[in-house]
């Protein structure tokens, strides 16, 4: 088995066992866009001019050869079973194959994501499985896509995967609020703000559910964390409809809403347990 960690840098292990194959810096990149674009065809040139465009042709051939033949015996230590490689090699193309033998944190994370996606307004919510993708999303994202990497290449899939974290726990966010598991919802709100503090309606969304879950004095407190990062960080002050919450939790009107809120919660699992 052999375990690729992507986010937070780049590691491997090889049947439980942190390893370090001689790719050299462009090799190992290779591989890390190989591992999180599995099951497409990657013209060998683009490659060469992806990870070796400073060299003379020849020697960027070469070097990409060897890159690929310590790739591919990297694969068949985490396979020694399957008969062919999971790096094919078709013309001028290169594709690898997924593997149940191969696992990858940033394909966890889209599939994890997807599960997610499943739990829409016309489907049944399972908290079970909702806590289990919760815990999965957590220790899949251990910080920014090959972290330290300035590759164009990288920054791309950098955005694309720190978006689908964020959108993970936004729909977890939304699903355990709604079952009125608020203390879950503010830990999806809190790992949110901590990606993304400039994120208002996450900042309000985390008002409201510390005033559901009966944290009012920590709702007024998280509207100051609120209007202090947006001051320092971008010079400007809350939106509107951010400073009306405040106002209206601070007067204590926000608590006639929240009823609401919590006779339909009450309505919902009450129907749930029939």
């Amino acid at each position: 088995m052999l375990h690729v960690s992507t986010f937070g840098g780049y590691s491997l292990a090889l049947n439980g066992i942190p390893t370090y194959y001689a790719l050299g810096d462009a090799g190992r990149q290779l591989s890390a866009f190989l591992f999180v674009n599995q099951n497409r065809y990657w013209r060998k040139e683009r490659l060469e001019e992806m990870f070796w465009g400073e060299m003379e042709s020849g020697r960027a051939r070469r070097a990409m050869n060897t890159a690929l033949w310590r790739i591919r015996t990297l694969l068949a230590g985490a396979d020694e079973a399957e008969e062919e490689s999971l790096l094919i090699s078709s013309g001028n193309e290169i594709l690898l194959r997924t593997s149940d033998r191969v696992k990858v944190d940033a394909c966890d994370l889209e599939r994890h994501v997807e599960a997610l996606a499943l739990h829409g307004e016309d489907t049944p919510i399972d908290l079970a499985e909702c806590q289990r993708l919760l815990t999965q999303v957590a220790n899949d994202y251990k910080g920014p896509f090959l972290d330290g990497l300035a590759s164009d290449w990288a920054l791309v899939e950098r955005e694309r995967l720190h978006c689908l974290y964020l959108r993970a726990l936004l729909l977890l966010m939304g699903a355990f609020t709604a079952e009125g598991r608020y203390e879950l919802a503010l830990d999806c709100a809190r790992r949110s703000l901590a990606a993304d503090p400039l994120r208002e309606s996450v900042q309000r969304h985390a008002m409201r559910l510390y005033v559901l879950n009966g944290q009012r004095v920590e709702a007024l407190r998280q509207y100051e964390r609120c209007r202090r990062i947006l001051k320092e960080d971008c010079a400007v002050d809350p939106m509107p409809e951010t400073r009306a919450l405040y106002d209206s939790i601070a007067s204590g009107a926000v608590f006639g809403h929240m009823a609401d809120q919590r006779a339909l919660i009450i309505e919902r699992q009450d129907a749930a347990a029939l």
